[in-house]
């Protein structure tokens, strides 16, 4: 389950729980089953056409898409390979300097744009996640 990847890629992330101080491990993530129903209706609709801006995300959360490039098969199946999750956490922490806690020096646009993904799956304040699959598309919503 795309809920348990995105645990398992939470799980080591550490955050200062003090300025002064010690570090904790960052909590693992929930599922927000009404979230999920509200975005997957917002995905069925007809004017959905896989962009981020058509919809419409709750004042308590951000958003990561994306876009099946390989067989729509691969985002049908998300249980099993995980492309979406995947791509959000290994794309974006490659350009994530853990030192500043922003994208590394000489980041591209989109490479920023990819640590904004990974930042969103590690975040502290990010209790809850949900889900909606559309064709070639994938979209997360991440909630405090």
């Amino acid at each position: 389950m795309a809920l348990s990847r995105h645990n398992d890629y939470r799980e080591g992330h550490e955050f200062d729980a003090q300025a002064g101080g010690s570090r904790t491990l960052t909590p693992l993530l929930t599922s927000n089953d009404q979230y999920a129903i509200d975005l997957q209706k917002q995905m069925n609709s007809k004017n959905f056409r896989g962009s981020a801006s058509q919809i419409k995300v709750p004042d308590d959360c951000t958003m990561n898409m994306y876009e099946e490039t390989g067989p729509s098969s691969a985002v049908a199946d998300l249980n099993r390979n995980h492309a979406a999750t995947d791509s959000w956490y290994l794309n974006g922490e490659q350009h994530y300097n853990y030192e500043t806690g922003a994208p590394k020096d000489g980041a591209s646009n989109a490479e920023k744009a990819q640590v904004d993904d990974f930042t969103r799956m590690v975040w502290r304040s990010t209790s809850t996640v949900s889900f909606g699959i559309k064709g070639k598309y994938v979209a997360a919503w991440y909630c405090a």
